[in-house]
Formats: C-alpha cells, structure tokens, sequence
C-alpha cells in the first residue's frame, strides 16, 4: 500500500480503532488515552459513590455499573493498543520496557477486578438469600 493511502486510512479511522491497532503515538496512547482518561473515570466513580452514600443508591450506582464496565472495556482496548504501539515505539528501549510493565499491572487489576467481581455478580443474577 503507497504510503499517502496509509496515512489518508489511518487518519479517518475512528481514534478507538487506531488506539486498538497501535497507530496512536506511544506517549500519547499511554498519557492521553490511558492515564488521564483511568483518572477521569476513577473521579466519576468516586463521586457516584459519594452520591449513592447520600441517598442517591439506585441512580448512583446504576450509573456507577455502567462506568465501571465501561472502563473495563476500555481497559482491554487501551491495554492492547498501547502494547502495540510500544512494540512500533522506535525510541529508548526503557519507554518500551516500562510500558510493557503498565500494562501487565494494567491486566492484572483487570484479572482481580473480575475475581473481585465475579461472586457480587453471581449473587444479583441468582438473586441473594
């Protein structure tokens, strides 16, 4: 594929696809996608929590699931996208290595989030006694 075709595609492709592949810049993917978009979250979470301890519980924690799970997905496309961009990352070797590092951290507080998870979710599909 001529080069000016693969940059016209990779220019109108959605960011979260191109954060999928690994196109994204590997500071930009890790800092911009990753942390600042984890923190956002992480913010919004502890506010619904905060609401739901002020008689907001339904509404707080409806919406609390439904970030949650979208952070989790997101978790898993910002995860693979950004260890395929460290692996185009043509820079120091040590960004390349600390990256690879985050994510593993990253899926690991993924595996024992749905470790966490798993029985809370269990006892509402089967109903609790």
């Amino acid at each position: 594929m001529p080069m000016n075709i693969k940059r016209t595609t990779e220019r109108n492709t959605s960011w979260p696809l191109r954060l999928w592949l690994g196109q994204i810049p590997l500071a930009k993917a890790f800092w911009l996608y990753g942390i600042l978009v984890f923190y956002a979250t992480d913010d919004i979470v502890n506010d619904l929590d905060s609401a739901g301890n002020h008689g907001w519980n339904v509404v707080a924690s409806i919406f609390m699931n439904a970030v949650c799970g979208l952070e989790f997905i997101y978790g898993i496309v910002w995860s693979v996208g950004v260890w395929r961009s460290s692996s185009r990352y043509s820079g120091s070797n040590l960004w390349r290595e600390l990256t690879y590092a985050a994510v593993i951290l990253q899926m690991a507080a993924i595996a024992k989030g749905l470790v966490l998870l798993a029985p809370i979710a269990a006892a509402t599909l089967l109903g609790s006694k």
